[in-house]
């Protein structure tokens, strides 16, 4: 998985020019992304905060929100992996600073974050969070450049504190290293959006959310394999385009990072509110991790893995789909899905009991009517069949009220269509 940012703090140093009235800060510090992880040891706690949407957009900082808009904005210009992102803000902070050091200790306290924080975590909440289709960024073969353009002792004006996000030196290059050309990455993106428009158009017209979720999950699980041999695989295996477009093949099939940015990209384009979401542990004395997505309906949050639901070849797949914390911690007894946030960022409450416990609905078997691997619209249709008595049969009670009957197609349908 990619490596977790985490908060740094450094001793910054850096040469200047002195004159009599000004000080010009004339050296650009740069930090890469190794160096933040580097700087700290261990794994940074959850917040005792929790996240109230779906979107880490809306748990940045104002600056950061604007450094985050920016990027956005200018996203598609970086696919040749060269162009620089620069963001400025001119900013005015106390008088009487006696030493450069002074100067970017009240740039910190003017910002709200450590410098390193603050070049890295609106990047990361944007490119591998909530728009994992701008693939072509690695983050690991990017730095951030910092500094001022300007520095004046006598009015304490600092002018264009800049952060700028450029290609590390030793690579030339933030692209991911399964593209060597911009029109390699153009193709891919064009192919990744087209893919998303096609599995979403054969989702069934007046579908629910979860009835869109599980055309998705089912897609994953028809069309991908996960990648098993990590030590062949691309740099692919970590990106949606894996899924969405190379699902099957030995080399560049994805691991847990592609089908849950995958699903991001569909959920994103069909309006369901979901966020990505990973989780890192220490396994045989290696840190490791996984990735998967949260899906907040009806302001409740819950577990949704692709990874894992594709892994089963049974019903049992459901157990992973629109999870409860309750039930989540039953079936994963390595606690994989034990959540930890990268760069400060916080959890939601996720709720303890099951989407379809929430719906009235006593677990997937009961939904399985056909009994075979997929919850859709023929079990619908074979429960009808079975309660009218125009087919034979085992019906299930669905809604949990002791009798099987229209009320448990109606309550099916209910989960299923609008």
């Amino acid at each position: 998985m990619k490596k977790i940012i985490l908060i740094a703090f450094f001793i910054l140093l850096f040469s200047s020019v002195v004159s009599a009235n000004e000080q010009i800060l004339s050296s650009d510090m740069e930090i890469t992304y190794e160096e933040a992880l580097n700087s700290r040891n261990g794994i940074m706690p959850l917040s005792d905060n929790t996240a109230e949407t779906e979107s880490y957009y809306d748990q940045l900082t104002a600056y950061e929100k604007e450094y985050y808009d920016g990027l956005e904005a200018y996203a598609e210009s970086m696919m040749n992996g060269t162009n620089n992102y620069k963001f400025t803000i001119s900013m005015t902070i106390d008088k009487g600073l006696s030493s450069a050091a002074d100067v970017y200790a009240g740039v910190w306290e003017y910002l709200g974050a450590d410098i390193s924080v603050f070049a890295f975590r609106p990047v990361y909440a944007l490119m591998y969070l909530d728009k994992p289709q701008y693939f072509w960024f690695d983050i690991n073969n990017s730095s951030a450049g910092y500094g001022f353009e300007g520095y004046y002792p006598s009015t304490g004006l600092v002018k264009n504190f800049y952060i700028n996000l450029k290609p590390k030196a030793s690579t030339g290059s933030y692209l991911p290293d399964c593209y060597t050309s911009e029109a390699q990455v153009k193709a891919d993106y064009i192919g990744i959006l087209n893919k998303a428009d096609e599995i979403i158009s054969n989702v069934p017209e007046g579908s629910t959310d979860w009835g869109k979720l599980n055309c998705y999950m089912n897609w994953f699980k028809e069309n991908c394999h996960y990648n098993t041999d990590l030590t062949t695989a691309s740099k692919h295996a970590y990106l949606p385009t894996s899924a969405l477009l190379y699902g099957t093949d030995d080399v560049n099939a994805p691991v847990c990072e592609g089908y849950s940015e995958a699903l991001k990209i569909l959920c994103n384009l069909s309006g369901i509110k979901a966020m990505c979401t990973e989780t890192f542990y220490e396994e045989n004395g290696t840190t490791t991790g996984h990735k998967w997505n949260l899906i907040n309906i009806n302001n409740k949050f819950y577990h949704c893995d692709p990874t894992w639901f594709d892994s089963y070849t049974s019903i049992n797949s459901y157990r992973y789909f629109l999870t409860g914390s309750n039930n989540m911690a039953n079936y994963d007894k390595t606690q994989n899905h034990t959540i930890t946030y990268q760069m400060d960022f916080y959890a939601p409450e996720i709720s303890a009991t099951d989407y379809l416990n929430d719906m009235g609905i006593d677990g997937y078997n009961v939904l399985n009517i056909d009994g075979n691997t997929v919850i859709n619209k023929t079990d619908n249709v074979t429960l009808l069949k079975i309660i009218s008595n125009i087919s034979n049969g085992t019906g299930k009670d669905v809604n949990g009220d002791g009798k099987i009957n229209i009320a448990d197609v109606v309550k099916m349908q209910q989960l299923m269509f609008k």
